[in-house]
């Protein structure tokens, strides 16, 4: 005698929590956007009017842990989720071992769910990019070269191709290999503009850069909400040093010019004002310094929330910081629903212990005698409870053997 399949016309269940382990039912909201990025490159060398063209982004790149036409709970589920901005110095394109970091940057990219990642001390010559992409197809890197006559600068816009749908960008060059300017728009709107910096290490070296940014910074005008992130090579205050001690002042008036104009605000500090915290370390002497920064809109810090100073993944001596734009009038988003979907229905193990819950189930609403002491609807209620949890249990464990039957192919 062979099974039928089984027949549930459940209500919904609320999900009091997420996950992305398997598959583990059909949720209606949030959804995870499938990775294909469709969106227009816009490119603006020094100098030039902004050029604009189709990207390469309208591609599906095959990933095995991840079913576009599976919607799953998010982990943010119950709250406000907005866009990752991030700040890293990498030190270098290359490991010890000769090896590219960007495949790595990929995941750590990926991990944190990270929008745009602005990186200093890329070392990239023009159009290294390209091979990169071939290396690390998740990540889309927007390269401001460095020069003949500064060979140890570079920056660059690593853009996390999950979430490009429906963006588009312009970039601009403002100082080759030092300074460059990205506005990533949805819609039409702008979400983030970011100027990406590198300062030198050289006191004098410092205040030309500055002012020369400065200059530059005057000959626009449409700044509005600008996010002016990297590494400063400096700090404002001694509290950010250890040993503590303050930089020359005329270093952070030369700075100082651009954070009126900009309107501008040391964003994590102003959410930890007396925490210490380094995203800098060096040894012989030992120094620990927090000189990759993030400044945000002086009017609309409460916008930037979830602060982290992180690790550097044995990537370089600096360490990744990462905030979150969540603007006031962002909607708090629910945890959705969940729903017995067939692929948990079809699943033989989770059909017997579904049938064996059914069936103790309709044996308890049978023996109901007072309704006061056992209310039916409570008793319905505690077996779909049980249902969804069976269905994701089940699920994570099919999710395991799959992955160790993937590991064991590929050894």
């Amino acid at each position: 005698m062979t099974d039928k399949p089984i027949e549930l016309r459940l209500p919904t269940l609320g999900c009091p929590g997420g996950s992305r382990d398997g598959d583990i039912g059909d949720v209606v909201e949030p959804s995870v956007e499938c990775p294909e990025a469709d969106s227009i490159n816009h490119v603006k060398p020094p100098g030039q009017v902004s050029t604009s063209g189709v990207g390469d982004l309208a591609q599906v790149y095959d990933d095995p842990d991840r079913e576009c036409n599976t919607q799953c709970i998010s982990k943010t589920s119950g709250k406000q989720k907005g866009i990752k901005i991030a700040t890293f110095n990498i030190k270098g394109k290359n490991l010890i071992n000769r090896e590219s970091k960007y495949k790595n940057l990929s995941t750590i990219i990926r991990k944190h769910n990270i929008l745009c990642t602005a990186v200093q001390e890329t070392k990239l010559a023009p159009n290294e990019e390209q091979n990169i992409h071939i290396l690390a197809p998740k990540i889309l890197i927007i390269n401001n070269p460095n020069t003949e006559n500064d060979r140890s600068a570079g920056t660059a816009f690593i853009l996390n191709r999950d979430h490009l749908k429906n963006r588009t960008w312009d970039h601009s060059i403002l100082i080759p290999g030092r300074a460059a300017r990205l506005k990533i728009k949805k819609n039409n709107e702008t979400q983030a503009d970011i100027i990406n910096i590198y300062s030198p290490n050289e006191t004098k070296e410092k205040i030309r850069f500055w002012k020369h940014l400065h200059e530059i910074i005057q000959k626009e005008n449409d700044w509005e909400n600008t996010l002016l992130v990297g590494d400063f090579n400096f700090v404002e205050s001694a509290i950010d040093r250890l040993p503590a001690h303050t930089d020359e002042k005329t270093i952070t008036d030369a700075f100082n010019t651009i954070k009126e104009t900009l309107r501008v605000t040391d964003g994590w500090r102003h959410q930890n004002k007396t925490e210490r915290a380094y995203t800098f370390s060096k040894q012989n002497p030992t120094a620990l310094a927090r000189i990759d920064r993030i400044y945000v809109n002086v009017q609309k810090t409460s916008d930037y929330q979830n602060w982290e100073i992180t690790e550097n993944y044995n990537l370089s001596d600096h360490q990744l910081v990462i905030t979150e734009i969540i603007p006031q009038t962002t909607p708090i988003k629910g945890p959705g629903l969940w729903r017995l979907n067939n692929a948990d229905e079809q699943h033989i193990q989770t059909r017997k212990r579904i049938k064996k819950l059914l069936k103790n189930t309709k044996e308890k609403l049978k023996a109901i005698k007072d309704r006061k002491e056992n209310n039916p609807q409570t008793i319905w209620a505690k077996a779909k409870e049980e249902i969804r949890n069976i269905c994701i249990e089940e699920a994570k464990q099919r999710k395991n053997q799959l992955n160790k039957e993937k590991r064991k192919l590929k050894h």
